[in-house]
């Protein structure tokens, strides 16, 4: 009974939920970053930006879900009214096979940028000027300053956020349930999808503690070993 459960379906929501975490944290980091640039800069209504930035992640996140499940309505859906109007081919989004992870993804991506960005703007903020006033007087230009100072700066806040969004993204389980349920036909089925199907749907309870103790220890090896390959730095 075990061994066909790890062969299948556990091995598949295990893959899906790393595929899922990596893919949201790689591009919520690098848009953030961009974000967090612009807004650190000296530009017009950037603290009205900022709280505006904001609100995707005060929001609920149920709420969030059916927001975007009203976006992705494939009758009335404001996103295929788009590509209607633009004469391009609708997409049933979260009842196809092909795009309803991606669709999952784009909302978190959405939800979770701002605590993301937010800290990264900390973090900014933290950095003394002294740095980018000596590299101007040595003739370095703003790309150059991001890349040899602001960024190698960032690397603790970076390397601090990057694990805690892992973590949250690979134990997601809100919008996946109220958006998805897991499906269409297991595309969306994550650790926490299939933890909660076995244990409160199939009510398995053996299986389902099973696989939340092999997810626990799971997340434990892994923080360990992100910690030790990125090591807190110091800059003095």
């Amino acid at each position: 009974m075990f061994t066909n459960f790890f062969e299948g379906e556990f091995w598949q929501a295990f893959l899906l939920s790393n595929k899922f975490a990596f893919t949201v944290v790689i591009i919520q980091l690098f848009l953030s970053l961009v974000l967090a640039i612009v807004l650190n800069e000296n530009i017009r209504g950037k603290r009205v930006l900022r709280s505006v930035l904001l609100m995707p992640w005060v929001i609920p996140t149920a709420v969030t879900a059916l927001l975007w499940m009203w976006l992705y309505q494939p009758d009335y859906g404001v996103l295929n009214y788009i590509l209607k109007t633009l004469g391009l081919k609708q997409s049933l989004w979260l009842g196809s096979v092909d795009t309803a992870l991606t669709s999952v993804m784009i909302v978190a991506i959405w939800k979770q940028m701002p605590f993301t960005t937010t800290m990264l703007i900390a973090g900014m903020q933290s950095i003394s000027h002294d740095y980018y006033e000596a590299s101007s007087i040595d003739g370095a230009n703003k790309l150059q300053n991001y890349y040899y100072i602001t960024i190698p700066f960032l690397k603790n806040v970076i390397k601090s956020t990057t694990l805690v969004s892992i973590i949250e993204n690979f134990k997601m389980f809100p919008l996946f349930w109220i958006m998805t349920q897991g499906g269409p036909i297991n595309a969306t089925t994550t650790l926490a999808v299939l933890t909660y199907q076995t244990s409160f749907v199939s009510m398995d309870m053996g299986k389902g503690a099973t696989i939340g103790v092999l997810w626990i220890i799971f997340l434990v090896v892994f923080s360990r070993l992100f910690n030790s390959v990125f090591k807190e730095e110091s800059f003095v």
